[in-house]
Order: C-alpha cells, then sequence, then structure tokens
C-alpha cells in the first residue's frame, strides 16, 4: 500500500515535470514572443465538448489545470498496470480504464469553467410556424 503511494507520487512529479517543461513553459514562450502556436489536443477537447470561450479563460490556469489532471491519470493507470501481475492482464486494465478516467477527469474540468461562466454566448433561435 505505501508502495503504490510512493510510486503514484513519483509518477505524478515525473509526468507533471514533464508536461509543464515540454508543453506548459513551450506554449508559454510562444506566446510571450508573440509567435504562432497550436493549442494541446487537450484544451481543443475540453473547448470543444463544453464550448468554452477561451477569451473569458485563463489560458495559463487552464495549461496548469490540464497538466495536473493528466498527470493524475497518467498516475492512475501506472498503479494499476503496477498492480497486475501478467502483461494480459495489464493492457485489458488499462484499455478499460483509460477512457472512462480521461473523460471524467475532462468533464470536471469542462464543469469547472462552464460554472464560472465561460461558455460561449449562443444566441438562441426562435420556432418559427
Amino acid at each position: 500500500m505505501i508502495i503504490n503511494i510512493v510510486l503514484f507520487i513519483l509518477c505524478f512529479i515525473l509526468v507533471f515535470t514533464y508536461y509543464e517543461i515540454f508543453v506548459v513553459i513551450n506554449i508559454k514562450n510562444k506566446k510571450k514572443k508573440k509567435l504562432k502556436y497550436k493549442d494541446p489536443i487537450e484544451v481543443e477537447l475540453i473547448v470543444k465538448m463544453f464550448n468554452l470561450d477561451l477569451k473569458k479563460i485563463k489560458y495559463n490556469q487552464l495549461l496548469q489545470l490540464i497538466s495536473i489532471v493528466s498527470s493524475i491519470d497518467i498516475s492512475i493507470l501506472f498503479i494499476i498496470v503496477v498492480n497486475q501481475n501478467s502483461l494480459f492482464k495489464q493492457i485489458i486494465s488499462v484499455l478499460v480504464a483509460i477512457i472512462p478516467i480521461i473523460f471524467l477527469s475532462y468533464y470536471l474540468i469542462g464543469l469547472f469553467y462552464k460554472k464560472k461562466g465561460c461558455v460561449k454566448n449562443v444566441r438562441s433561435q426562435k420556432n418559427r410556424d
């Protein structure tokens, strides 16, 4: 049990550090120098799923939140794999767990921003007779 907690924390730190260095800092530097950059796929997914307006969102806060949540997701999946004793069980357990874990975590991020009112204004259309 304690070993799993230590492995979880180590995995979280490694993944979070990697994500910060190669994604977040890279985008911040490009943004500061006013260079073109492509949004990470996680940002695009959350924006499309919840119809979020990036102009209403603190972009750096969103990147930080995604890096934390993604690190937790990967750490959970790592612990699931470590606790299986055969390769077949490891593959099956990750395939079964990966979609619900990622969907749930991004869903919670989307709800957080939706609750803060960061949704695009959509005009309601009146039904014509």
